[in-house]
């Protein structure tokens, strides 16, 4: 079911820790994964790309959109605007609501897909990101994160001496990314960084990605090719 209409107005606080959903008036039901035609839905939290008329089709995504920007306003205490996913670090909650929030309102297609998803996620924080272990990094298609000591370009061209294909942002082809110092100003805390963010959703999707730290990558670099 969607329901295109998660507003303030909508969400009612009962007595003890208790919320309920109203106004059911322009719920349907999805019949595929395409969605529905976005014709009708609430414009105070409904996605930009919908409004923009980017996106035709009203998915499960989009009422996930939503329930991000009530979790924002709700962090934030103001129901009359919306938030944006750059005052998401500024929100006062931990990292992993932070993250939460920003995949809700963050690119249409790394949204959570389903309610399902988006449970499961705050039920279940992400384990704590761990570096992995590589020999070489010859044939390995890598990203950067973070703030390096070196320039990125003097990276990058470093890697592809070594053998390695650089990527711009992890991606479901990625095999390693190195990670350098976070960013202070990274949506979701230490770990929080947009790129990172992406690793952990494409690791829950199955993708193996190695981790490396930038002290690992320079080591790799450094070795003279057998």
């Amino acid at each position: 079911m969607l329901h295109r209409d998660l507003t303030p107005l909508n969400v009612v606080v009962c007595e003890g820790p208790c919320l309920k959903l109203g106004d059911f008036g322009i719920v349907r039901q999805q019949s595929d994964r395409r969605g529905i035609t976005a014709r009708t839905h609430n414009a105070l939290t409904a996605p930009e790309d919908i409004l923009a008329g980017a996106a035709p089709k009203w998915q499960a995504r989009d009422d996930v959109y939503q329930v991000g920007q009530l979790l924002g306003m709700l962090l934030k205490g103001d129901a009359a605007v919306r938030i944006s996913t750059r005052e998401i670090r500024g929100l006062p909650c931990g990292d992993h609501l932070k993250e939460i929030v920003y995949r809700c309102l963050g690119e249409r297609r790394k949204r959570y897909e389903s309610a399902d998803e988006l449970i499961d996620a705050l039920r279940n924080p992400p384990a704590p990101l761990k570096v992995g272990k590589l020999r070489s990094l010859k044939g390995v298609r890598l990203a950067f994160t973070g703030v390096l000591s070196r320039h990125r370009r003097e990276a990058a061209s470093a890697a592809k001496r070594a053998g390695a294909i650089v990527h711009g942002a992890p991606s479901a082809r990625t095999t390693v990314v190195v990670r350098g110092r976070p960013n202070p100003l990274q949506a979701g805390g230490r770990d929080g960084g947009r790129k990172l963010i992406e690793l952990k959703r494409l690791r829950e999707k199955g993708h193996r990605i190695t981790l490396l730290s930038e002290t690992q990558f320079w080591r790799l670099v450094a070795r003279k090719p057998r």
